[in-house]
């Protein structure tokens, strides 16, 4: 199975990538997942793990630990990064997800 078929792109389109001839954009290669609640973070993930669109990367809580907002994966992709200290603050960015 070639690169392409195995993330889901054309091939032609690959080839301009790895040829130079197209550069991605940001927003073509990764989704920032955003807090729109002040709270608590728990997740499991780590940088590196793999996720599908719709599966739950965390969940944001209270201080009094019940749950306030499930967090699910926008897109499949792996996990470049997540904040590493529970406590967020609205609009702060909780992990960034990159996609072919």
């Amino acid at each position: 199975m070639h690169l392409a078929q195995r993330i889901g792109m054309n091939e032609t389109l690959l080839s301009q990538y790895v040829n130079g001839k197209k550069n991605p954009s940001k927003r073509q290669i990764e989704r920032i997942i955003r807090s729109n609640n002040r709270g608590l973070l728990k997740s499991d993930l780590k940088a590196g793990d793999r996720v599908n669109q719709g599966d739950i990367v965390g969940y944001m809580q209270d201080s009094f630990g019940e749950t306030i907002k499930v967090l699910k994966a926008p897109c499949t992709g792996i996990i470049l990064y997540k904040i590493g200290t529970p406590p967020v603050n609205v609009g702060e960015t909780i992990m960034c997800i990159a996609y072919p």
